[in-house]
């Protein structure tokens, strides 16, 4: 069972197998959305 799973190319490009733009762009966005939550929930 686990010898399966470090075969699967899944655990080394996730669910979307996306470029190295992609993710940096995905997690630009990610941060974005953190700040601007954290922002929002402390000054409300």
């Amino acid at each position: 069972m686990a010898s399966e799973l470090f075969q699967t190319p899944f655990l080394f490009s996730g669910v979307f197998d996306l470029p190295w733009w992609g993710v940096a762009l995905v997690a630009l966005g990610l941060t974005h959305v953190t700040i601007a939550a954290v922002t929002i929930f402390l000054h409300r």
